[in-house]
């Protein structure tokens, strides 16, 4: 297996990112005079201890008609990339983002089931610490600043202290997920206020995906850093739960709607569990290999089964997963943690995955083209 760069970060995110994006973008705005990029806004606190620190990536992920990529950052930074339509027969030197705004605090967030660059408005929820859970456009405005849509009351009543979020996800287009310590609220986006909480929870709630399987009702899968996996309708019951030895860090849907794709916290192994049989085992992936740092996975389209990286540096392509069978084929490439990777929904093969960790000095943001050994 190979991933053939189309478009990098290079260094960019080695030391003072901002300084050199800026560069790049004078650059790029000069050499394109007749076009008016969006605004790249400051860093909040420029001056902080963190500012000369290499930045690595939190989270990665296409939009869902892939016309952007987006990526949370260590500098509190959210930028998205718009790779050229040419990118495969004419690959880019240098990948810079088309915009860049900056939050005070961001320790999660979600995007909108029917953002479109397209449209103008790209919805995504943030949570940040100590500050209310609120949604957001990620096109900023003429000063590249992030404005809110909607505030939501995520407070405790008698306290009015705001709950620590550890995971968040649209159930719907209208309603978003919001799990903490033992505890999932649910608010609907046209409303500040929760319109369902659920206060029995098992652990830390780390994971949760909207179901869009024909096999189970209509709900969402939730995952703990305790281990536990369970299925939940969208009145908040629970219909099924299951407990694995270690936490999780995200819950994929198989292609075939018949699997559930379990990525986990400190294991070397991805479980595939069947539901149309109340979560039993069907395999385990090998060959996978995750620390305390959040990786996440992304399903291939068209039945090519879950391509994921590893803290080892390696990217893994499970190629019989769709079927149960634990079947690999991986690359070094990256020779650094590749904690992030996300399938482009529109043009096959095309993958974006980050590389680097807080030990690691060359990190980067990369979009490639995965070319398997032989046809799958």
């Amino acid at each position: 297996m190979e991933l053939r760069t189309l478009a990098s970060t290079n260094e960019t995110f080695y030391s003072e990112p901002s300084c050199v994006e800026d560069d790049l973008y004078r650059r790029l705005s000069a050499e394109q005079s007749d076009y008016t990029y969006p605004c790249l806004q400051r860093p909040i606190d420029p001056n902080s201890n963190n500012a000369s620190q290499p930045v690595i990536t939190s989270q990665l992920e296409w939009l869902p008609d892939s016309s952007a990529l987006l990526t949370v950052s260590s500098d509190r930074g959210i930028r998205t990339y718009i790779p050229p339509q040419t990118l495969l027969d004419q690959p880019v030197d240098q990948l810079l983002a088309y915009t860049r705004s900056f939050l005070p605090s961001i320790t999660t967030t979600c995007i909108h089931p029917q953002s479109s660059l397209y449209t103008g408005i790209v919805p995504i929820a943030i949570s940040g610490m100590e500050v209310p859970l609120k949604l957001y456009n990620v096109i900023p405005d003429e000063k590249g600043r992030l404005r809110p849509l909607r505030v939501f009351n995520n407070s405790h009543p008698q306290t009015e202290k705001y709950y620590k979020t550890s995971c968040l996800t649209f159930l719907n287009d209208k309603t978003i997920l919001s799990g903490g310590s033992r505890r999932i609220q649910m608010f609907d986006i046209e409303r500040s206020d929760p319109i369902g909480e659920l206060d029995r929870v098992s652990g830390i709630v780390s994971a949760m995906t909207p179901t869009n399987s024909e096999f189970v009702t209509d709900g969402w899968w939730c995952g703990s850093w305790n281990g536990s996996v369970s299925l939940y309708s969208n009145n908040g019951e629970q219909i099924s739960q299951t407990r694995l030895p270690h936490g999780v860090f995200q819950i994929l849907e198989s292609d075939n709607d018949k699997y559930i794709y379990v990525i986990p916290r400190h294991d070397d192994h991805i479980q595939v569990l069947d539901v149309r049989m109340g979560l039993s085992p069907v395999c385990s992936l090998d060959q996978f290999k995750s620390s305390a740092q959040r990786i996440t996975a992304t399903v291939l389209p068209n039945g090519q089964g879950l391509l994921t990286g590893t803290t080892r540096g390696t990217v893994n392509h499970y190629y019989d997963s769709e079927i149960g069978i634990n079947a690999l084929r991986s690359t070094d490439t990256p020779c650094f943690p590749v904690p992030h990777v996300s399938a482009h929904s529109q043009e096959p093969g095309i993958v974006a995955y980050s590389v680097g960790d807080r030990s690691t000095h060359k990190p980067h943001v990369t979009i490639a083209l995965l070319t398997p050994d032989e046809t799958i």
